[in-house]
C-alpha cells in the first residue's frame, strides 16, 4: 500500500512537470492559421493580432554566409535553411557539431494580414552573440556589433522591443549574427511579433517579476544568513541562503536582467558567472534538503554532489563561455539525475507526514519541471521562454509554507513543552520544599551527632589519657614488689643462707623467678606502650652498628628458654651506621626475635639480614620458616593486645604488644616496619631506618 501511495504521488507529480513543460510549447499552437509555406517565408494573413495573441517567429528561415546588409550592400549570396530557434548551419567539415567562430544573416519574409491599422513590435528573442536587426533593408535595433573579426566583435545577446511600421502587407526581417565567445552562434529564442502594447506589456512584465524575484532571493538570502548567524547550528538556514543567493545572482544574468550587466562586466563574463552558478544551485538545494528530511535525502552524497558541480563551475570561470556550455551539458545529465533521487526522497518524507514535506514536494515539483522544461528548451527540443525563475518563485513559496508550517508545529510544541514544563517545575519545586526540609532535619540531626561524637572522642582522650596514667603508675607500683619478690626467690633458689630443707622448695622458688620475670617483662611493655602513646618516650640516640645491635638482641633473646632455635645472620660490617636509640633497637629486635622463634617449629631456620638500598636507607630483616599467616590477619597482629589466634585454647602465649611496640618505636625514628607472611610457609618482618638516619663509617 506505501509503494502504491508513493507512485501515485510521484505520477502526480510527473503530471505536473509535463503540463509545465507543454506550457513552454504553447506558442507553436497559439495561433493556428500561421502557415510557413517555404523557408524564409512566413504566412500572418489569418492572423488576427488582438484575438490570437502574439505569434513566435520560430519555422525555417533562410540563411546566407557573411554580413548581408553591411558588407555585400543588400545582394544575396547562396542561402540555406536555418530552424529558429536553434543554432546556426555553419559546421565544420565533416562535423556534426555548428562551429564556434563565424557570421551570418538570417532572413525571413513575413506577410501581414490586409487591412491591419493597430501598431506592430517586435520582440528579438535571444541572438548569439552580437546581431543587427533590419527591416526592409533599413536598420531597426541592434545587440552590441556583429563583425567578422573577433576583435572587432561586440557582444550582447539580450533581447530588444522595436515597433514596426505597418505600411505594406509584407515585412522583410534581416537578421545579421556574428559569435566568437559562445560554443555556437545562432537564435536561441525565437523573436516575437504581436501589437506593440501585448509586446510591450509582455517584456515590462516581465523585468519587473524579475525583480520582484531578485528581491524575495535576496532578502530570502539575508533572512536566512542571519538566522543562521544567531543559530550557530541550523546548517538548512545557511543551505536554503546560499540557494536564494545563487538564484537571485543567476537571475541577475539572464534575458531580459542581465542587458544591464552586460556593460559593466561583458558579454562573456555574463555566461561565465551565469552558468557558474546555475551548477553550485544544485548542491545548495541538496544541502537544504540533507538538512530538512535527513532520513530520506543522505547526507552522504553532499560532497560527491558539490564536488561535480564546483568542478564544471570552475572550468566554466576559468576557460570561458564556449567551454562553459559544454560544461554545462554535463551539469544538466546530473541535475536530472539528482531531480529523480530528490523527488522520491521528498515524496516519502510527504508519504511519511514529516512537518513541512508535502508542500516542500509540491514546490520542489514545480522547480523540477521548470528545469527540465528550461534543459530542453537549451537543447531545442521545445521553444518558449525560460520557465526557471518562475518555477523557483513557486518553490520560494512552497518552502516559505514548508517553513511557516514547521514554525507553527514547533510554536504549538514549545506551548506543549511549556506546559509540560510547567507542571514538572511545580513539581521540582514541591520537591525541592520537601527535599529541603528533609536536609534540615538531617542537618540538625549530623549537628546533634556530631556533638555526640566531640563529646565521644573528648571522653575517649580522657579515658586514653586516664588508661595511660594508670598505666604508667601501675606498672611503677607493680615494678617495686615484684623485684622483691625476684630478689627473695633468687635468694631461695640459690640457698645463700642455708639449705631450703626440702628440694621442692628450690624448684618452687624457681618457678617464681621465671613468672616474675616474664610479669616485669610484660609490666615494662605495657610502659613502653604507654609513653609511645602519650608521646612521651623519650629516644636517646647514638651511632650504631648494626651488627652490634642484632649480637646483643640475639643475645638477649637466647637468654629466654622458648628461643631454642640457631640462628642464621648476614650482617656486613661494610655496612652504614645507623643513629637511634639503643635500648628501643635491641628491643625491637628482641620482640621480632621471639616472635619468629615462637611461632616457627622445632627444626626451622630464623634468618637476620641487614643491607643498604639503593636510596641509602638500611634495611634489617627477620626472616622465618614458620606458621606463618594469612596476609588478612597482618593488621590483627599490628594491633595492640591483639593475637591472629583469639580461641580460648591457643597454641602459643603471649600479650599481642611486641610488633604494635615495634611498629611505634620505628616510627619514632621516622623509619617503619613491614610484613609479608604466607600461611604455612614463613614470615618476614622489614625494619627499614630512612637515608636521615644512616651514617657512613668514614663520618662516624
Amino acid at each position: 500500500m506505501h509503494h502504491l501511495r508513493l507512485f501515485a504521488l510521484l505520477g502526480l507529480g510527473g503530471i505536473a512537470a509535463i503540463a509545465l513543460v507543454l506550457v513552454g510549447a504553447r506558442q507553436e499552437w497559439s495561433a493556428p492559421n500561421i502557415l510557413r509555406p517555404a523557408p524564409g517565408i512566413i504566412d500572418l494573413s489569418n492572423w488576427r493580432p488582438t484575438r490570437d495573441g502574439p505569434v513566435r517567429l520560430t519555422g525555417a528561415w533562410k540563411f546566407f554566409d557573411g554580413l548581408w546588409q553591411s558588407e555585400i550592400g543588400g545582394q544575396p549570396g547562396r542561402a540555406r535553411a536555418a530552424h529558429v530557434p536553434g543554432p546556426w548551419p555553419l559546421k565544420d567539415p565533416n562535423s556534426l557539431i555548428p562551429r564556434k567562430n563565424g557570421f551570418g544573416t538570417y532572413h525571413l519574409s513575413i506577410i501581414l494580414p490586409a487591412g491591419l491599422d493597430e501598431p506592430l513590435a517586435i520582440n528579438s528573442g535571444q541572438i548569439l552573440s552580437a546581431y543587427r536587426i533590419f527591416l526592409d533593408g533599413t536598420l531597426l535595433s541592434h545587440g552590441g556589433r556583429p563583425a567578422s573579426l573577433a576583435r572587432d566583435e561586440q557582444a550582447r545577446t539580450y533581447s530588444r522591443v522595436v515597433t514596426l511600421p505597418t505600411n505594406g502587407r509584407v515585412l522583410t526581417l534581416d537578421i545579421e549574427l556574428s559569435n566568437h565567445v559562445n560554443a555556437f552562434g545562432g537564435i536561441y529564442v525565437a523573436p516575437t511579433i504581436g501589437t506593440a502594447d501585448a509586446i510591450a506589456g509582455r517584456h515590462d512584465a516581465l523585468v519587473v517579476f524579475s525583480l520582484i524575484l531578485v528581491g524575495a532571493m535576496l532578502f530570502a538570502a539575508l533572512y536566512h544568513g542571519a538566522a543562521f548567524a544567531f543559530s550557530g547550528r541550523a546548517f538548512g538556514l545557511l543551505a536554503f541562503a546560499l540557494f536564494a543567493a545563487l538564484m537571485s545572482t543567476r537571475t541577475m544574468l539572464i534575458d531580459p536582467l542581465a542587458d544591464f550587466a552586460v556593460p559593466l562586466i561583458g558579454q562573456d563574463w555574463v555566461w561565465r558567472v551565469d552558468y557558474a552558478a546555475t551548477m553550485m544551485i544544485l548542491p545548495a538545494a541538496y544541502w537544504f534538503f540533507c538538512q530538512s528530511f535527513p532520513t530520506y535525502v543522505h547526507n552522504r552524497l553532499t560532497l560527491w554532489v558539490t564536488g561535480l558541480c564546483a568542478s564544471t563551475a570552475l572550468i566554466t570561470l576559468t576557460a570561458g563561455a564556449a567551454a562553459g556550455h559544454y560544461a554545462l551539458k554535463a551539469f544538466e545529465l546530473l541535475a536530472v539525475v539528482a531531480i529523480g533521487y530528490l523527488s522520491v526522497g521528498l515524496s516519502r518524507a510527504a508519504l511519511a507526514n514529516e512537518i513541512g514535506a508535502r508542500v516542500a514536494f509540491v514546490g520542489w515539483v514545480a522547480s523540477a519541471a521548470a528545469v527540465i522544461h528550461d534543459i530542453l528548451l537549451d537543447q531545442y527540443a521545445i521553444s518558449g521562454p525560460g520557465l526557471v525563475p518562475f518555477g523557483f518563485l513557486a518553490f520560494l513559496l512552497c518552502l516559505s509554507g514548508s517553513i511557516l508550517t514547521r514554525v507553527n508545529s514547533s510554536f504549538r510544541s514549545s506551548e506543549h513543552k511549556s506546559e509540560v514544563l510547567g507542571a514538572a517545575n511545580e513539581k521540582l519545586e514541591q520537591r525541592v520544599k520537601e527535599r529541603t526540609a528533609e536536609l534540615q532535619n538531617t542537618i540538625s540531626e549530623l549537628k546533634v551527632r556530631e556533638q555526640e561524637l566531640e563529646q565521644a572522642r573528648e571522653g575517649a582522650l580522657a579515658a586514653s589519657a586516664a588508661k595511660s596514667r594508670f598505666l604508667a603508675t601501675m606498672s611503677h607500683e607493680l615494678r617495686t614488689p615484684l623485684n622483691a619478690i625476684l630478689g627473695f626467690a633468687e635468694l631461695i633458689q640459690k640457698e645463700l643462707y642455708g639449705p631450703a630443707g626440702d628440694p621442692r622448695y628450690v624448684e618452687y622458688a624457681r618457678i617464681i623467678s621465671e613468672s616474675g620475670a616474664h610479669l616485669l617483662s610484660l609490666i615494662r611493655d605495657i610502659l613502653d606502650l604507654s609513653k609511645v602513646e602519650a608521646g612521651k618516650f623519650e629516644l636517646h640516640e647514638e651511632i650504631l652498628c648494626a651488627g652490634d645491635i642484632v649480637e646483643e638482641a640475639l643475645r638477649l633473646a637466647g637468654s629466654k628458654s622458648e628461643f631454642a632455635h640457631d640462628v642464621a645472620t648476614i650482617v656486613p660490617r661494610s655496612l652504614p651506621k645507623v643513629r637511634a636509640d639503643r635500648r628501643a633497637a635491641v628491643q625491637i629486635l628482641v620482640n621480632l626475635l621471639s616472635n619468629a622463634a615462637k611461632f616457627t617449629p622445632a627444626g626451622g631456620k630464623v634468618f637476620v639480614e641487614a643491607e643498604q638500598g639503593a636510596d641509602g636507607g638500611l634495611s634489617i630483616r627477620v626472616r622465618d620458616t614458620g606458621i606463618g599467616m594469612a596476609p588478612e590477619d597482618i593488621p590483627k597482629a599490628l594491633d595492640a593486645f591483639s593475637q591472629v589466634d583469639q580461641g580460648t585454647a591457643r597454641r602459643h602465649e603471649g600479650t599481642g604488644l611486641g610488633l604494635p611496640i615495634a611498629r611505634s618505636l620505628m616510627e619514632l625514628h621516622g623509619g617503619r616496619l613491614s610484613i609479608e607472611s604466607v600461611k604455612d610457609q614463613g614470615t618476614t618482618v622489614v625494619l627499614y631506618f630512612p637515608p636521615n638516619r644512616t651514617v657512613l663509617p668514614n663520618a662516624a
